[in-house]
């Protein structure tokens, strides 16, 4: 696994103990995985203080969002996504509509989010959408590699700015993604 590899690296003392959290580890195995396939650009990772690290992900558009782990609640809130999204206005709420079904056999299992493993909630705040992920049972991993993989996906669908072109196109990448 990629981690055995990076932890047999020569790091500083430092920089070792901040990889001995398990649940640190296994997000930041998830975010090698997405930029050694390419599908991100590259990432970085603050200190794990008091159960919680935040990572900057930097994805190939040049935008970024941040992934914050908290491991004493057992979440992870990705933020930065889609900026300025009044929780009032019709695009949080076609948001809202769209990752519905991603907790449901509706879309394929390599995007869908497990509801055993994780739950996923939008909340609106005021730097805008953010994505917040329940982690039942442990599973970091799941939740980290589906929660990108969904920001990829929301990324890709609801850019910043709408147009009437833009939104007809969404509505056909939403159909394409859904199995039935």
């Amino acid at each position: 696994m990629v981690s055995a590899v990076i932890d047999q690296i020569n790091l500083e003392p430092a920089q070792r103990r901040i990889w001995r959290s398990r649940e640190a580890r296994v997000i930041r195995d998830a975010l090698l995985h997405f930029t050694e396939r390419g599908a991100l650009s590259d990432f970085t990772a603050g200190k794990l203080r008091l159960g919680r690290m935040t990572f900057t992900v930097l994805c190939n558009d040049g935008r970024s969002y941040c992934l914050r782990l908290d491991i004493d609640a057992g979440t992870l809130r990705l933020s930065g996504l889609l900026p300025h999204i009044d929780e009032r206005s019709p695009l949080f709420k076609e948001l809202k509509n769209f990752l519905r079904p991603f907790a449901t056999a509706q879309v394929s299992p390599s995007l869908r989010m497990d509801p055993n493993r994780a739950e996923v909630n939008l909340v609106a705040e005021d730097s805008g959408v953010v994505l917040l992920a329940t982690v039942k049972g442990s599973q970091y991993e799941h939740c980290a590699r589906r929660l990108v993989g969904l920001a990829d996906e929301v990324r890709r669908l609801f850019p910043c700015e709408l147009s009437s072109h833009g939104a007809e196109r969404r509505d056909a990448a939403i159909r394409a993604l859904t199995l039935g």
